[in-house]
């Protein structure tokens, strides 16, 4: 697939030189949850390998539980300075 075929695909991607590899947004669980979708699709019509859905699909899934930490110590770190306040 090419940089422009990918950006095509993408609607996440940066946009600007597409001769260069694009670059997706997975700065959310529910960009992840498509990109994960977009790859499930392509395993599924054959565009892609299994084997590289399957080991894409997992790096993936990796990058959704960091998200979810990430998320988890802000939500935390606000709940401890409103208790903080209340003291």
């Amino acid at each position: 697939m090419t940089a422009a075929q990918a950006v095509a695909l993408n609607d996440d991607a940066d946009d600007g030189d597409t001769t260069r590899r694009c670059r997706l947004r997975l700065d959310t669980v529910d960009r992840v949850r498509r990109e994960l979708v977009r790859l499930y699709r392509d395993g599924r019509d054959g565009r892609r390998d299994t084997q590289d859905v399957s080991r894409l699909a997992n790096v993936l899934m990796i990058v959704v539980r960091c998200l979810e930490g990430a998320d988890l110590e802000k939500r935390l770190a606000v709940l401890e300075a409103a208790a903080k306040e209340q003291r």
